[in-house]
Formats: structure tokens, C-alpha cells, sequence
């Protein structure tokens, strides 16, 4: 009678907890609470457009090197932006003329309005002895490319590559084109 009775009860458990993992809401199973204190910190008035946003993914393999044990390592593909905009605030009457029916608009210079990494498209490639060790080699890897992204920016003179006949130039062009029913030519 034990062999039955312990067969049966067998029979018994395994449907039940097949339902219950199966077919029941996990808002039941896990309960979750999130606290959030926002507070508004700074409040800038901006002029800025932006007229380019270039996009790099940085590969980067950060290595802690150990005396007596192996060498703990973290490989990341990082998806960085920098933002190249025109503060409009900058412009005064003397760069705004008229000649022959057409405005002539000089633009300040461009600059970089944003250096920042995506951590939506950025993600862990690999890990090798990094056990306890895996925070902190990946902020150490982040923080890394934000450096070689600033540098990047600076050799390749990104800002300087920047011409009147970008796309967020030409949309400021149509657009005073439009107010003011004028041809109009864009300068730097």
C-alpha cells in the first residue's frame, strides 16, 4: 500500500506544480516595489541646433593584471554619439544682410554639443576570469571610451568637417527661405 499511495501522490504533485509554474500570473509569485525621487536640478536655456550627429562603436578589452592569478578581462562593443550643433543665440543683426533680393546669413561656428554613450546599443562581447571582478572592469572600459571617443573628435577635426551643405544647414536654410520668401545663402 505504500508504493501506491506514494505512485499516487506523485501523480498528484506533478500536475499541480506543472499549473502552478505554467499557468499562473508571476505578478503572484513576485512582488516588486520602485521608489523614485526626482528632483529638477538645473534649468539651461538653449539656442542650439543640431546639424550632425556622428555615431562610432568602439571595441574596446579591458585587462586587469594579476600577479598570481589569470589575467581578468572584459571585451565591450560601446555605441557612442557626438553631436555637432549651431547655437543660433550667437547671431546679432550685423551677421544677417541683404543683397540683391537675397539674405545672406552668417552662422556662428559649429561645436560639439554632446559627447555620450548609448547604453541601449552598447553591450558585454566576452568575460575571461572576471569573477569578482566585472564592475569594475566594465566602468573601467567605459570610462576608457569616452576618452578615445573626445579624442576621436579632436583627430579627425570633426567639427572642421562640418560644411554649409549639411542636412541640418539645409534645414535651416529652408526654413528662413520659407519665412521670409527670399533666396537665402548660409555662411560660415
Amino acid at each position: 500500500m505504500t508504493k501506491l499511495s506514494i505512485i499516487g501522490c506523485i501523480f498528484l504533485i506533478v500536475p499541480i506544480t506543472y499549473y502552478c509554474i505554467n499557468y499562473l500570473p508571476d505578478s503572484d509569485i513576485y512582488n516588486t516595489e520602485i521608489d523614485h525621487n526626482v528632483q529638477i536640478v538645473d534649468i539651461k536655456k538653449l539656442g542650439k541646433v543640431e546639424i550632425l550627429n556622428y555615431e562610432f562603436n568602439d571595441i574596446v578589452t579591458h585587462k586587469m593584471i594579476r600577479d598570481y592569478l589569470p589575467d581578468a578581462t572584459v571585451t565591450l562593443s560601446i555605441n557612442s554619439n557626438a553631436i555637432v550643433c549651431i547655437d543660433l543665440s550667437y547671431i546679432t543683426n550685423t551677421d544677417v544682410k541683404i543683397k540683391n533680393d537675397t539674405l545672406y546669413i552668417k552662422l556662428p561656428k559649429p561645436e560639439i554639443s554632446s559627447l555620450y554613450i548609448n547604453h541601449s546599443k552598447s553591450r558585454i562581447v566576452d568575460t575571461e576570469y572576471a569573477f569578482t571582478d566585472s564592475a569594475e572592469l566594465i566602468d573601467g572600459a567605459y570610462i576608457a571610451s569616452e576618452r578615445s571617443i573626445s579624442d576621436i573628435v579632436d583627430k579627425y577635426h570633426i567639427i572642421d568637417s562640418v560644411s554649409i551643405d549639411s542636412h541640418g544647414c539645409q534645414y535651416i536654410r529652408k526654413f528662413v527661405e520659407t519665412i521670409s520668401t527670399k533666396p537665402v545663402k548660409l555662411y560660415f
